[in-house]
């Protein structure tokens, strides 16, 4: 709790550096309630929900750096390039703007395939800051996109079957012909452990594939003393499949911080028995100050 009220504090103390606390105490009762609920939601990595009062309270106050920056941040740190350039376009054109503003909008702007547009903005944080070689050689690479297309017809790329609306990723093979992958799917989790964007906690899964009907089946949670209650995966196996190496939160019986009150990712090892594993252990090149 101390921990939140500190980093609620922090958070405060930058938007103060935006618009003075002369202004935060004449600011309506309401737009002090929604940037509060906002603040609270975003330290405690509820994404969705600190947008939605991030966008309310922006939507009375248009002019609010901070807070557009915020949105647009967010946006980012999730992985919506186009929601996130939508939002860094307003801020790029406030007088409080800095160049990293620039840089993020022409990595969004990127990711979203508005190559051309793109390329200008990484020009323009070139000019800003000639001595990074980075920007110069991204739009250098954005000049002709075709050779980076040039296989497309020699693949057919399709969505599986076990994919979900939530992150589904990093497959591995598993045993006969089935797969391992690391998914935030609700479905076969005894509690439903949800953090940020609604999304649950990042958990392993395998399904086997039928050779007949020639599709994945259902998908299983791991079982074992593997799963704890945040974040598992992506994972490993020896070709025996008796061993599996697996990234998590660095948790066993309880939550390790880092110095900076961050809880990094750690390796961990596990033996498998009859598909049941063991008890988890760290590995012995893992410290809770960085993750690995």
């Amino acid at each position: 709790m101390k921990k939140v009220l500190l980093a609620l504090s922090i958070l405060m103390c930058l938007f103060f550096s935006q618009q003075s606390f002369g202004q935060y105490q004449q600011m309506k009762a309401k737009n002090k309630v929604l940037f509060e609920k906002a603040v609270h939601y975003d330290t405690l990595f509820i994404f969705d929900k600190a947008l939605e009062y991030y966008k309310k309270f922006q939507s009375k106050n248009p002019s609010n750096f901070y807070v557009v920056n915020k949105i647009a941040d967010i946006h980012r740190v999730l992985g919506h390039p186009v929601d996130a350039s939508e939002w860094y376009a307003k801020a790029i054109t406030m007088p409080e703007a800095t160049p990293i503003q620039t840089w993020h909008y022409a990595q969004a702007l990127r990711g979203s395939g508005k190559y051309e547009l793109a390329k200008k903005y990484f020009e323009k944080y070139a000019e800003e800051n000639e001595a990074d070689s980075r920007p110069r050689k991204i739009a250098e690479g954005l000049v002709n996109m075709t050779p980076y297309f040039r296989d497309t017809s020699s693949y057919n790329v399709r969505n599986i079957e076990l994919n979900t609306n939530f992150s589904d990723f990093s497959p591995i093979w598993y045993r006969n012909n089935g797969i391992a992958y690391v998914t935030s799917r609700t479905e076969g989790k005894k509690v439903d452990n949800r953090w940020s964007g609604g999304q649950s906690f990042l958990d392993l899964y395998y399904a086997d594939y039928d050779t007949l009907k020639k599709k994945f089946g259902e998908p299983k949670l791991f079982e074992g003393k593997i799963i704890s209650d945040y974040h598992e995966g992506p994972m490993a196996f020896d070709s025996a499949f008796t061993k599996i190496i697996f990234t998590r939160n660095n948790v066993i019986k309880r939550t390790k911080t880092s110095e900076e009150g961050i809880i990094k990712l750690n390796l961990f090892e596990s033996t498998i028995t009859n598909n049941v594993f063991g008890k988890a252990t760290r590995l012995p090149f893992n410290s809770p100050e960085y993750s690995c």
